[in-house]
């Protein structure tokens, strides 16, 4: 009778799900499309969109509105961590779950998602360790953290993000010995691992993007911030615009003193709209302190706007692809490489070597690609296609509670 009434308890108190958390994370996904896009399909590849230089403003824009992405995403996963554990979930089996779950993420980023996503081709001599890459060992790490005092994990967190970039000068690539270790850590590189017979014949490239500091750091902060989302609704609303207008107003501080918090200095020109582009053009591997407090002072915006009921009909939508990130990821990355293949095959007749190649064969286009308008075009016809499917997988991950569904 005890426990039945416990139970009944722990039900009554089980926080509700949250579409804004959806809503924020599938605007993450759907400009995550965008920029995939733009790297599959644009012909102008070769222009580097952040470099002012080179660039024009809407292909600045369009690079520049993708940076959400990533930090959300790692942030929101941190959050969701924390939310399961409200619902219920002991620490020892969530670090089980999130020891299992991170390891099979690294798989997947080490020998699925580049080989039927990005390349098309199983070799694997080049091994990108990217997003995918760092949410896998964020949630090895955090398997471990999630059982120390949330106000130690935030205070480790909070020292990463803002004291990394005091190690932006601690690794030089190929520098020595240990090079891997900083590489890994905090840089973003690519590092040259030597033939190893009979193992393998050739160099492989391994493309550090993401390195762990601090994207470690900001999937932790996403887990601490979780009890803010167990507030009553307009608290949490206030919680959230307050917190975001806040690290707004400190990246703008940090970004125009250019004393600390990112390396590449902005610069005022005669023209509004390229200073703009200047001041807004932050490093993001490895993500400096004005990045991350530019990305995720305006998602935390946006979960505090769009948290309301009824939800704004735009949110509902998003939602659709918030709730199965993964699933959205591991599809949308084979259907735009497809979608490259027709492309290329009805403006060349062909199917272009790059195509089916690693970098920089991958860079390597003749006569290829559609203009920015294009790309844009492409990309509401891809989330047109992927929205009945993300929908459909939806409908079953919430229908069946099978415990694999969980690992996609």
């Amino acid at each position: 009778m005890i426990a039945s009434s416990s139970s009944t308890q722990a039900c009554r108190h089980q926080p509700p799900r949250i579409e804004a958390i959806d809503a924020v994370r599938g605007l993450a996904m759907v400009l995550m499309a965008l920029d995939h896009l733009r790297d599959f399909l644009f012909h102008a590849i070769d222009i580097d969109p952040t470099d002012l230089n080179q660039t024009y403003p809407l292909l600045f824009m369009t690079r520049w509105i993708s940076h959400l992405c990533a930090p959300t995403f790692i942030f929101l996963a941190g959050t969701s961590i924390y939310l399961s554990m409200a619902k219920g979930k002991s620490r020892a089996s969530m670090s089980i779950f999130l020891i299992k779950r991170g390891l099979w993420m690294i798989f997947l980023e080490l020998l699925v998602i580049r080989s039927i996503g990005w390349f098309f081709n199983f070799d694997y001599h080049y091994l990108p360790a990217w997003v995918i890459w760092v949410l896998g060992w964020s949630m090895l790490l955090l398997a471990a953290l999630i059982h120390w005092p949330r106000k130690w994990i935030a205070c480790v967190s909070l020292i990463c993000i803002f004291g990394h970039n005091l190690f932006d000068t601690w690794v030089t690539p190929q520098r020595s010995a240990w090079t891997w270790l900083g590489v890994t850590l905090h840089e973003s590189e690519a590092l040259i691992i030597p033939a190893f017979r009979p193992f393998w014949n050739e160099p492989i490239e391994w493309n550090a993007g993401y390195p762990l500091i601090p994207w470690v750091a900001v999937m932790a902060l996403g887990y601490v911030a979780g009890p803010i989302f167990m507030y009553e609704r307009s608290k949490r609303r206030r919680t959230l615009i307050v917190v975001g207008l806040l690290a707004m107003v400190l990246f703008v501080g940090i970004r125009w003193s250019q004393r600390y918090g990112e390396p590449q200095p902005w610069v005022k020109f005669d023209d509004l709209r390229w200073t703009m582009m200047s001041f807004l053009n932050c490093t993001k591997q490895p993500p400096s302190l004005a990045f991350l407090l530019m990305t995720l002072g305006p998602a935390c915006l946006l979960l505090g706007l769009w948290d309301r009921e009824p939800a704004y009909p735009w949110c509902r939508v998003l939602c659709t692809y918030g709730r199965v990130p993964l699933f959205y990821y591991l599809l949308h990355l084979p259907l735009i490489h497809g979608l490259a293949l027709v492309l290329s095959r009805w403006q060349t007749g062909t199917f272009q070597t790059w195509l089916f190649q690693n970098p920089p064969g991958f860079f390597e286009r003749n006569g290829y690609g559609v203009d920015l308008i294009g790309v844009y075009g492409a990309w509401v016809g891809v989330l047109l296609l992927m929205y009945p499917m993300c929908s459909w997988y939806g409908r079953i991950k919430q229908t069946y509670r099978i415990s694999w569904l969980s690992y996609l």
